[in-house]
């Protein structure tokens, strides 16, 4: 068995704090540390706001956060991770968001409100928000974009069997392509061309949407 690079076990030991979601957020979108401000875009004056204990700061109610923050020293505004994201002006911790998206995308038939409601004790209403924002970000670039990586294309057939189908629909097979993160694409074939899934038919209109 092939060694996952990501994992509930594997998300849930990395991302034991706070903190560590926001070092994670900045990995994925930075490689680390921010290239460019995100309001000004002014590169190369970019640093970080060490909290006075090293660990965590007062927000402006009182409240103790680990939030990193981040500050341009050319617009002299702070900025973060989160600053222009699904995940900006949220008040649902950055590290359920995380186990969320993770566990949505590696969902065969994903997963509903209710039931990330009930595994991370959030209200209903905040698990449909949380669930239409990560649909909203995949229709974004680069996500909406070539399917890439390990793709699987199977055959599907809709309005019923083959046998019980008008004649002149039974050589009509649609053809679905999916990624592993459960995201799937489907292509009509009225062609009867592609009436069978070999790879000789199905790779010209695979390399239509694959990176």
């Amino acid at each position: 068995m092939s060694k996952q690079e990501f994992s509930i076990p594997k998300l849930s030991a990395r991302l034991r704090t706070e903190a560590d979601a926001y070092l994670m957020l900045e990995e994925l979108r930075w490689g680390g540390t921010p290239d460019a401000c995100p309001n000004c875009g002014e590169m190369g004056r970019c640093y970080f706001l060490t909290p006075k204990n090293g660990v965590s700061r007062k927000t402006r109610t009182g409240a103790v956060s680990q939030r990193r923050v981040w500050k341009c020293g050319g617009c002299r505004k702070q900025f973060s991770a989160l600053t222009g994201t699904i995940f900006h002006g949220s008040k649902i911790s950055v590290r359920t968001w995380l186990l969320v998206i993770f566990e949505f995308v590696s969902s065969k038939n994903s997963v509903s409100a209710w039931e990330i409601s009930r595994k991370y004790e959030i209200t209903n209403e905040s698990a449909w928000h949380m669930l239409h924002r990560i649909r909203e970000a995949m229709k974004m670039e680069p996500v909406v974009g070539l399917l890439g990586g390990a793709v699987q294309v199977d055959e599907t057939w809709i309005g019923g069997e083959p046998k019980t189908r008008h004649r002149s629909a039974r050589a009509r097979s649609p053809a679905s392509q999916r990624t592993r993160a459960a995201r799937a694409r489907p292509t009509s074939s009225p062609s009867s061309r592609w009436c069978t899934t070999s790879p000789a038919r199905l790779r010209p209109m695979g390399k239509e949407h694959w990176a």
